[in-house]
C-alpha cells in the first residue's frame, strides 16, 4: 500500500506523557460535540479500546462502541445518536468493502464526523487503511491524530532521540507539539519497524506487537 502524503492526514499532536495525551483526547473530542462534529476515536489494539472506554465512562461520557463501520450508514444511528457524545470503533474493522467508496443514503442527512486517532500503529500500513477509508468518506473530517512520546513502538526506534529533536527545535516539553518535521520523523519510525519486523501477526497490546512481530 502507498504511504499517503503528510498534508492529507495532518499533523500529530504530541505530548511528553499518556496521561497529557489522553486529557487532550477529551477536550478535543468535547471540542468537536461543541461544533457540531459527532466524533469518532478509532484505535488499534484491544487494550487501547478498553483504557479509553474505560476513560470515557469514568468522565461521564456517553459512547457507542461499533460492531461494524455499516452503523454510519444504516437506520440503526437514530436510535443511539442522540444520547452518544463519542463512537468508538477499531481499525480492524476497516474491510476493502469499506474502500469501494460506497456511502448509505442516511449519511446525506446528518451532520458530520470529526475522527481521532487514538494511536499509530507501528507500522504504516494500519493507518494508512484509516487514510484510505477517509479519503472514500466526505462527511467525515480529520483525523486529529495522537502520539505521547513514552510510546513504546516510538521508543524503540527513536530512542531520546525525539527529545533531542524537540531540544533543538526550541518546543516546550509541557505543551502539545504540532511541527511538520516532527510528524515527518515520527512516519520514518513506522518505515524503520516496517524494515525490521518478520511477520504482522495481531496482539492486543502494542508491547505485545513490538514482542512479537520485531527481530531484535
Amino acid at each position: 500500500m502507498a504511504f499517503f502524503n503528510l498534508k492529507k492526514k495532518g499533523l500529530d499532536r504530541v505530548w511528553s506523557t499518556l496521561d497529557q495525551k489522553m486529557e487532550d483526547i477529551l477536550r478535543n473530542v468535547a471540542s468537536s460535540k461543541s461544533r457540531d462534529l459527532l466524533p469518532i476515536c478509532v484505535y488499534h489494539f484491544s487494550d487501547t479500546g478498553k483504557y479509553i472506554t474505560n476513560l470515557f465512562a469514568n468522565r461521564k461520557v456517553n459512547f457507542h462502541k461499533l460492531r461494524s463501520l455499516t452503523e454510519l450508514d444504516s437506520e440503526s444511528i437514530e436510535a443511539w445518536l442522540k444520547k452518544t457524545d463519542v463512537i468508538i470503533f477499531n481499525s480492524n474493522l476497516i474491510s476493502k468493502v469499506n474502500l469501494s467508496g460506497k456511502r448509505g443514503h442516511y449519511s446525506k442527512i446528518r451532520s458530520k464526523f470529526e475522527l481521532h486517532l487514538i494511536e499509530h500503529y507501528p507500522i504504516p500500513t494500519r493507518d494508512d487503511l484509516l487514510f484510505s477509508y477517509l479519503s472514500h468518506r466526505s462527511d467525515i473530517l480529520g483525523p486529529i491524530a495522537y502520539v505521547a512520546l513514552t510510546e513504546p513502538w516510538l521508543a524503540r526506534v527513536m530512542g531520546g532521540n525525539v527529545r533531542d529533536l524537540l531540544a533543538k527545535m526550541g518546543l516546550d516539553e509541557t505543551e502539545v507539539i504540532e511541527h511538520r518535521l516532527l510528524s515527518n520523523s515520527l512516519r520514518k519510525a513506522q518505515v524503520e519497524i516496517a524494515k525490521k519486523i518478520r511477520r504482522d501477526f495481531p496482539y492486543d497490546s502494542v508491547e505485545a506487537w513490538l514482542e512479537g512481530n520485531v527481530l531484535n
